[in-house]
């Protein structure tokens, strides 16, 4: 986990780095409000994750605790598919840069 600070609204945004294509922690300046932006693509191979007619990316952000972790029920803030790789990476840093600026949670 990469500490990342920017110019933004946000207190605090880590990047996690693993092999999908964004896992994303942000921070708010009240304490205890965070989301988590994460955008997987899905091409088919990965059996946790596949499903035979459907291969694409997605993108979704929900609250989560400090640590990354959601509630089991917690709904979706945003949900969104992509149909190329580079559309999931370009996605992805499009919506962590409107939730770390805008987004007042």
């Amino acid at each position: 986990m990469e500490r990342v600070i920017k110019e933004s609204m946000a207190r605090e945004i880590y990047e996690f780095k693993h092999d999908d294509v964004g896992h994303t922690l942000i921070g708010s300046w009240i304490p205890g409000r965070y989301v988590q932006v994460f955008t997987h693509w899905d091409d088919g191979t990965k059996p946790l994750f596949s499903r035979p007619t459907q291969v694409g990316g997605f993108t979704t952000v929900m609250r989560c605790d400090e640590f990354g972790l959601t509630k089991l029920n917690a709904p979706e803030i945003c949900g969104i598919r992509y149909e190329t790789l580079d559309e999931a990476k370009a996605g992805h840093l499009k919506t962590v840069e409107r939730y770390s600026r805008w987004y007042r949670f």
